[in-house]
């Protein structure tokens, strides 16, 4: 990476055990590039885990080659499957699908309650969102940290992926403060043919 002129990473979907050897190449001196290490999270997570993992983030601090204050969200699902969460029903429906508008990943509720505790201890909060619907119960749960932590305005979590998105919340990442982390490559022409299928001509103006 360092050959090309990458200068530092993000892994968004890492575990103790890989930040534990990315330490081992910091000990000695053989980490050429800033990482941010990053913790997958669900709502099977508890609270010993929570702890743990603010543990280990404070153990890290921040200097400049490596970080660990970052927790990492699955919300749904992708579009091509309709797994992805959205506010109205996918426009290529197949008789008989069981879900027309998609899944979450996880009980609503549950998800804003680990993300109030994840940013009350000061975690950086990535959460994959890629159905309207996702995107906006993630900016919710965003909203609700910082109201009830008085983090709001502090903080900088991200929302990824943010494939489509209801013209009614995009104001809101500006307003929360929110980052709105999409992958260019995922919006390249010749490769949406199958999603946007699955969108529809009408939400095609706010995808990507």
């Amino acid at each position: 990476a360092t050959s090309y002129g990458i200068t530092s990473l993000t892994n968004c979907s890492g575990s103790p055990e890989e930040l534990q050897l990315y330490r081992q190449l910091l000990d000695r001196g053989e980490l050429p590039i800033r990482v941010a290490a990053t913790f997958s999270v669900d709502d099977k997570t508890t609270f010993q885990q929570i702890e743990r993992y603010t543990q280990i983030k404070d153990s890290v601090g921040r200097n400049n080659r490596l970080t660990s204050a970052g927790v990492k969200f699955m919300l749904d699902g992708v579009i091509e499957s309709h797994t992805a969460g959205m506010l109205m029903p996918y426009s290529n429906l197949t008789p008989g699908e069981p879900s027309p508008t998609g899944n979450l990943s996880m009980p609503v509720e549950r998800y804003r309650e680990l993300v109030r505790e994840f940013d009350k201890r000061g975690f950086m909060i990535y959460t994959h969102a890629i159905g309207d619907r996702a995107v906006r119960e993630a900016l919710n749960a965003y909203e609700y940290a910082g109201n009830d932590n008085g983090t709001a305005g502090k903080t900088r979590h991200r929302i990824e992926h943010i494939e489509t998105v209801s013209p009614d919340d995009l104001p809101r990442f500006a307003d929360l403060g929110v980052l709105p982390s999409m992958e260019p490559i995922h919006a390249e022409p010749g490769t949406v043919s199958v999603w946007a299928d699955g969108v529809g001509k009408e939400r095609l103006p706010w995808s990507f």
